[in-house]
């Protein structure tokens, strides 16, 4: 299994950036983080022979070496960048370049050395069902930040979904509620942590700033878990993990919760 990873937010964050072959008025929605029946989606693109191109062209050059779709319906489609399709990327997990004539997962996650890029692209030919509309709910370009050295055990990884809502008895002994939305929490402890690691802790923690996290960043059969969050609280990563902490380094607990979307 994969190490957790800490990345960028999405550079991909507002439509001036995006351009699309169809479907334009549904491009906001490639990165408004709602994954819950919220597409973009082609419009009379709907055969196999239709191909679809989203382009996005950054204001100027980004390091990038996570790209994510998420809520897809594509069969036939590859992703490249700077405005060339020979320039694939060259990912880990699966496929070795990012280009498919048979996909059949509705999350794909590329992995690749960081590399600056002007623009993206992904163009879409054909659909799972075939005869769809192409569909994506959402399309994150990040960078890496870091990856933890060491996952935490499944008694130190406490996420859960946050629900707001608001609930009310009623006189005949009924309860009903209201729920505006959810929202990822998790508490992640970490022990004998490095002075690297503690580094880009502290840097993440000094940086008061959204960031991305992925707990599962596998390049096959990805469970499209990633989120927007912040760091909420103290820094609790000076405590040495024991007596003598030049050697056992550095133990705390990170806690985040989601960005507003």
């Amino acid at each position: 299994m994969s190490n957790m990873e800490i990345l960028t937010t999405n550079y991909l964050n507002t439509t001036t950036l995006v351009a699309v072959s169809s479907g334009t008025s549904t491009v906001d929605r490639l990165f408004n983080r709602n994954v819950t029946n919220n597409y973009y989606q082609s419009n009379g693109y709907n055969t196999n022979t239709s191909g679809v191109t989203i382009g996005v062209t950054f204001l100027s050059a980004k390091n990038i070496s996570r790209i994510a779709l998420q809520g897809i319906n594509l069969k036939d489609f590859s992703i490249y960048y700077n405005s060339n399709p020979a320039n694939t990327f060259s990912i880990s997990g699966g496929t070795t370049v990012s280009d498919w004539t048979s996909n059949s997962s509705t999350a794909v996650l590329l992995k690749f050395a960081t590399i600056s890029v002007n623009s993206v692209f992904v163009v879409a030919t054909g659909t799972m069902a075939g005869g769809d509309e192409k569909r994506i709910s959402q399309l994150w370009i990040n960078d890496l930040k870091f990856a933890f050295e060491n996952n935490p055990t499944a008694k130190e990884y406490k996420p859960k979904i946050e629900i707001k809502e608001v609930s009310h008895e009623m006189s005949d002994g009924g309860t009903i509620k209201y729920a505006f939305g959810d929202a990822l929490g998790a508490k992640i402890k970490l022990s004998y942590q490095t002075k690297e690691m503690y580094d880009n802790l502290f840097s993440l923690f000094r940086d008061r700033s959204s960031f991305v996290f992925m707990p599962f960043p596998t390049g096959t059969s990805w469970d499209s878990r990633l989120w927007e969050v912040n760091w909420i609280g103290d820094f609790t990563f000076e405590q040495p993990a024991g007596n003598d902490f030049q050697s056992l380094g550095y133990s705390g607990e990170l806690n985040i919760k989601e960005s507003p979307k």
